[in-house]
């Protein structure tokens, strides 16, 4: 059960209770193993994480996928890695944007800069209270009123 849980949160899919108890029995009658879970939770992460399929091919998670924009979120949140999710709202928009024709495509890091900047707690950072004593600096600058 442990590592179903686990293999649904590195692949960033929900697999539902009923569907792992049945899952379990089926290893535990043996009918199925791990291995031919894994399979099928890497399949769903293909279905859900289209962009990405060619990595989940290659052995790649999506919590592997999914770190650079973890470390951008909690850069810029100013928020531990550890407590951001695959689930969490503004990953899910990263991992499953489309492209201008509507096909999976993921979102590039400076689209995502800006979408966590959107976010309400960015406000209250340290390093969004800088970029704006940045800009005014700058402001002042070029009107000639700071050296």
């Amino acid at each position: 059960a442990q590592q179903l849980d686990s293999l649904a949160a590195n692949y960033g899919v929900d697999l539902g209770n009923t569907w792992k108890a049945k899952q379990l029995k089926n290893v535990l009658d043996g009918d199925g193993t791990i291995d031919g879970i894994t399979n099928q939770v890497k399949q769903m992460a293909k279905q859900q994480y289209g962009a990405f399929a060619s990595q989940l091919d290659a052995g790649q998670t999506m919590s592997e996928i999914a770190d650079p924009y973890v470390q951008k979120m909690s850069d810029l949140l100013e928020m531990d890695p550890s407590s951001i999710g695959l689930n969490n709202s503004l990953i899910q928009k990263a991992l499953t944007a489309k492209d201008k024709n509507g096909n999976p495509a993921a979102m590039n890091l400076t689209d995502f800069a800006n979408a966590v900047r959107a976010d309400p707690r960015w406000q209250y950072t340290a390093n969004a209270k800088q970029q704006v004593a940045d800009v005014t600096s700058g402001l002042l600058k070029s009107f000639g009123l700071m050296a």
